[in-house]
């Protein structure tokens, strides 16, 4: 019973050990080799061969611990490169790629040529974070707190970062104090701090929201063009009258004279005194 209890004893204890071995084991260095217009000239299932103006590099995918490789503007997967296919690419390897070996280039069917594209690597530090909880957050800085320690990230080192919350991916400038996030950073140097190294990043001010875009200004049509005055009817023209002829009085000659006129005016008065006198004998008799 005793050796039973310390069997299971001596497990757990091996158990532990290594659990925080892998957790303090979050960081490593690798390599970052940036491929601008390489030429692949072997492909395989787990193994890529790119040929860059400095010779030809092979990678693994035992190796590689991240990879990008993009094709005629596409992000595509590695199995899916084809010999001859021109490509860009970021791959992070635990190891410097290696030039392939005489017999590598033999096996492979790697021929003997002059590259164009560019292969440069340099040593960086990779660190995978698995549920940090992150402690500050600022325009250029990111603090999260992982299981192995404190670990800081500016804005520089960004570029190559795949941060995962609640299963969605996302950028840092999204992130919130508090917030459980599962992330692998590349950077040049360690990204270890301290506590007190830590306070300064946690006074910053955190990154102030976006504000709502300003509504766009409702489209005005433009008013209608006045429509054109009527032209103005020409003036009537005074109509012509014809003047009227002139009418010519004619005189009369003169034949008559007074002289009847005197006769019959002494004829009325004689029949006026004829009629008088008659009146009055009647009125005697």
């Amino acid at each position: 019973m005793r050796r039973l209890v310390r069997g299971v004893s001596v497990a757990i204890g091996v158990a532990l050990l290594l659990g925080g071995i892998a957790l303090a084991q979050e960081t490593g260095q690798g390599t970052k080799t940036e491929i601008r217009n390489g030429k692949v000239v072997y492909v395989a299932p787990g193994t890529l061969a790119v040929r860059g103006k400095n010779g030809v590099k092979i990678f693994t995918k035992e190796d590689w611990k991240d990879i990008r490789v993009e094709k005629d503007g596409q992000i595509i997967e590695p199995d899916q490169l084809h010999k001859g296919d021109i490509v860009t690419a970021t791959i992070v390897t635990m190891h410097e790629p290696a030039a392939p070996t005489a017999e590598q280039m033999k096996s492979y069917d790697i021929a003997e040529e002059a590259g164009t594209g560019d292969i440069t690597s340099e040593r960086i530090i990779w660190t995978e974070i698995r549920k940090g909880k992150v402690r500050a957050v600022g325009p250029t800085d990111l603090l999260v707190k992982t299981d192995a320690g404190l670990r800081h990230f500016t804005k520089d080192e960004w570029k190559d970062t795949k941060i995962w919350k609640d299963g969605q991916a996302i950028t840092p400038d999204k992130l919130h104090v508090g917030d459980i996030v599962t992330a692998t950073f590349i950077t040049k140097a360690s990204p270890t701090v301290t506590e007190e190294q830590a306070a300064k990043y946690e006074a910053a001010p955190a990154p102030a929201a976006a504000p709502p875009p300003a509504p766009k200004p409702a489209a005005v049509k433009p008013a209608p063009a006045p429509a054109p005055a009527p032209a103005a009817a020409p003036a009537a023209e005074p109509a012509k009258v014809a003047a009227a002829p002139a009418v010519e009085h004619k005189k009369l000659p003169k034949t008559a004279s007074s002289v009847p006129a005197a006769g019959l005016a002494g004829l009325v008065c004689l029949g006026l005194g004829f009629s008088l006198s008659v009146s009055r004998r009647f009125r005697r008799a």
